[in-house]
């Protein structure tokens, strides 16, 4: 009721009613059928009484089979015809009708089973009719749905009579001596099938396959195979369900194959590794509670191969690689990298997903099927034994395998270590780590939760973080309001006080970082003051410290300079014999590269993750053509250091465009942790100054360069980034010309870390200064034939300051 005004909501409920089943398999139900509409309908009968209404109805019109068996009311009367009527009345009018509907019960006492997986047999006899056959298999299949005449002639003929619905009549009647009462129901144009009693293999089979059992219990619960599905049913409709039950074959024997575990040395050929390595997997079958009479081993050259039994049970198995194998790895002299692929046997894992898999630098990668992963997700080792990742494939909405890189416990990150902190390592007995807590603290990272530093009961992640005091001097000029500035010291000592704070603010050389900050916060003062600043103004400035965990002492002290003649008027200085100083004099333009010498966009550590994401990316917008046709990923993808090497590999393809966007907005996210280069102001300040214009030239988005440019206050004249068109990215020379067409000169020079922009202004004839101040940076350039680069920038700007 809304105010006075009343309201019927009904729901359309889908079934059949006890009519309709007596009129087509009738008389009477079976007895499992009676029973279930006695409780229905009495608990019906009740929620009335509750309401004040009445049923009223007399007949079985109004009660309703669910496919799930349970009966409910379907009418009742209201308004002016409910007067007749009461609940005693409709009680009576009940148990008048129940009992005539269990005189004629079905004399069957079991549950009709219908087989699909060979030739149509039923516990019940044959049906001899092949027409009548389809029919059957028509409605089994829909599990209750009613259907039309018209659907149902449709499926069984290709070309359906003229007179089908009288065929059809005479295909139901053979039906309903088969199959007995409370089975088959005669719609007004149609036919449905009641499954509450009815066993189907092939449903039972498709149930298996949605519920997701464990390998063991999804063997128990499937019925055989035994024979051609079908033969001999004919129609369009039994065609269908053949080709349907060909792909749950398929299916099936794919969730039920037992796997396969590949123990793999990857780049080695090592005979004491490859004995090592058994011993070791022999140890881990027997944690894994696997028996010998469950699996069999193959030795092979790079490993070793488990063939397991299909009832074997091999998540403890996966627990025991995952907690155990970094450690026992670690443990041999020369550790090589070892790959564990559980995986169907016969079937071969992807081997696009597999190549990825190559460019991880984990000690240990395993990797494992979708089945296995949602039993081990499910599970109570999940949190504690390691993180895994998807693999994707094509266009697949699922991914088609997982995997979990894991790194032993004695590994170091090869590239770009991070100051005062190793890691990460993987231990299983966190408990027993012993370190000097006065030199080094340990932050675990558990998958489960926070950084803590108590050690958790489980494996985990683990940093090591130095508490020793560190320090360094520098020798600096601070700027003044005249010509000349303040030659200055910095004493700077360091020291973490909050290792996990420190840990999370992910800042590298720290030495540097902190330099930086004096700097800038000493130079606000100097800048403004042509006599020396007071010592205590200078350290006012320095009461914060942009390095969190962190605690930091710093003294700045101001040196004498010596007086100068008062009336010599000053003069600019000679030029300077020094090479880089006479390439800087012969040239009007700088062009100076973003990531290196005026700042790194990416660590190695995210420049190398940030690729890793671009390449899943490209697999998974990959043209399905071509990876049906087998054509390999580029060859550049099989150790990418950077993004814009992804880029670069895929800038010809189709999914070139999908990546640009994506690493857009990587390189924009990146941008407000990036740190200037050391000496880089100045040395940009010293070229505007002696009359060069500076320009910025990078295959870093413009967008994400000029906010470099921003966030860093560098007095640049123009910043030069990525085209649209990704075939113009360096080497190819196009930025180059650009930045040379601003600036209207062909003298120019070229400062930069990139491999592909020094080879960009090789092909103009553009002269360049190399520079890395990291090691690996300066192994790339040698190997690939540059001449040694500059480790710092101090040489060019005191080049451009003699200018």
């Amino acid at each position: 009721m809304e105010g006075t005004r009343p309201y019927l909501v009904t729901e359309s409920v889908n079934g059949v009613t006890v009519a309709e089943l007596e009129r087509g398999s009738g008389p009477g139900v079976s007895t499992g059928v009676l029973e279930r509409v006695r409780q229905g309908v009495a608990s019906g009968l009740a929620a009335l009484r509750e309401h004040n209404l009445v049923r009223g109805e007399q007949s079985w019109g109004g009660v309703l089979m669910r496919p799930d068996g349970t009966a409910v009311i379907s009418r009742f009367t209201l308004g002016e015809q409910s007067v007749r009527h009461s609940a005693q009345n409709d009680s009576h009018a009940f148990h008048v009708l129940l009992d005539d509907l269990a005189a004629r019960r079905s004399p069957y006492s079991e549950p009709l089973r219908v087989g699909m997986l060979g030739p149509l047999r039923l516990n019940r006899g044959p049906i001899r009719s092949p027409e009548a056959q389809a029919m059957l298999c028509m409605l089994l299949l829909e599990r209750g749905r009613r259907m039309s005449s018209a659907e149902l002639a449709r499926g069984i003929w290709d070309e359906p009579p003229q007179n089908a619905s009288e065929t059809l009549r005479n295909l139901a009647r053979e039906l309903r001596n088969r199959l007995g009462p409370g089975t088959l129901a005669e719609l007004p144009d149609g036919y449905a099938l009641h499954p509450a009693d009815v066993t189907v293999d092939v449903l039972v089979c498709e149930d298996v396959l949605a519920a997701n059992l464990s390998q063991p219990d999804a063997q128990r619960a499937l019925p055989p195979w035994y024979g051609e599905p079908l033969a001999d049913v004919p129609g369009p409709a039994a065609r269908a369900t053949r080709a349907r039950i060909e792909q749950l074959h398929h299916a099936l024997l794919d969730y039920t194959a037992p796997l396969d575990v590949t123990f793999e040395i990857l780049g080695a050929d090592d005979p004491h590794a490859h004995a090592a390595l058994g011993q070791t997997v022999n140890g881990l079958l027997a944690r894994g509670s696997l028996q010998p009479h469950d699996y069999g081993i193959m030795d092979r050259d790079n490993g070793y191969v488990i063939h397991t039994e299909p009832d074997v049970y091999l998540l403890p198995l996966l627990v025991a690689v995952l907690r155990g194998l970094p450690e026992e790895i670690d443990a041999l002299p020369d550790a090589p990298r070892v790959r564990v692929t559980f995986w169907k046997a016969l079937t071969p894992a992807p081997p696009d997903a597999l190549e990825l898999l190559e460019q991880q630098d984990a000690g240990v990668t395993v990797v494992i099927p979708p089945r296995l992963y949602a039993e081990y997700a499910a599970s109570s080792a999940a949190p504690d034994a390691g993180r895994f990742e998807p693999l994707w494939r094509g266009t697949d909405p699922e991914p088609v395998a997982w995997y979990c890189p894991l790194h032993l416990p004695s590994a170091e990150p090869e590239d770009d270590p991070r100051d005062l902190v190793r890691g990460p390592f993987t231990t299983w007995v966190a408990h027993e780590l012993v370190r000097d807590p006065a030199r080094t603290a340990l932050v675990f990272a558990p998958s489960d939760g926070p950084l803590t530093l108590t050690p958790p009961a489980t494996t985990t992640r683990y940093y090591e973080v130095d508490l020793t005091i560190h320090r360094a001097t520098h020798q600096v000029t601070l700027p003044s309001s005249g010509r000349r500035g303040f030659p200055a010291e910095i004493d700077l000592s360091w020291h973490v006080a909050d290792p996990m704070a420190f840990l999370l603010s992910e800042i590298s050389n720290v030495s540097e970082v902190l330099l930086d900050h004096v700097l800038k916060e000493a130079s606000r003062v100097t800048r403004r003051r042509r006599p020396a600043p007071s010592q205590q103004s200078l350290h006012a400035v320095l009461r914060e410290w942009p390095v969190p965990g962190l605690s930091v002492s710093c003294s700045v002290r101001l040196l004498r300079v010596p007086e100068s003649a008062p009336a010599t008027p000053q003069t600019r200085r000679p030029p300077s014999d020094d090479p880089l100083a006479a390439r800087l004099r012969a040239t009007e333009a700088v062009l100076i590269g973003l990531d290196g010498p005026l700042t790194r966009l990416f660590t190695t550590k995210s420049a190398r993750a940030s690729a890793l994401e671009l390449i899943s990316l490209a697999v998974e917008n990959r043209d399905p053509e071509e990876a049906l046709q087998g054509h390999p990923l580029p060859s550049a993808l099989n150790t990418p250091a950077h993004p814009l090497e992804v880029l670069r590999a895929f800038a010809t393809t189709s999914v070139g465009p999908t990546l640009r966007r994506r690493l857009d907005d990587l390189e924009l996210r990146a941008v407000p942790q990036t740190h200037p280069t050391p000496d880089a102001h100045a040395l940009i300040r010293a070229l505007t100054e002696s009359g060069h214009r500076v320009e910025v030239v990078t295959d870093v988005c413009e967008q994400a360069a000029q906010r470099v440019v921003s966030h860093h206050g560098l007095p640049l004249t123009g910043v030069h980034g990525r085209s649209e068109d990704l075939t113009l990215l360096m080497p190819n020379p196009d930025c180059l010309l650009r930045a040379l067409a601003r600036t209207a000169t062909d003298a120019g020079l070229l400062i930069s870390s990139s491999i592909a922009e020094l080879y960009a202004a090789s092909r103009l004839g553009l002269p360049f200064i190399a520079f890395a101040d990291i090691p690996a940076t300066a192994r790339r350039l040698l190997e690939t034939g540059h001449a040694r680069p500059l480790a710092s920038l101090e040489p060019l700007l005191d080049a451009a300051r003699a200018l």
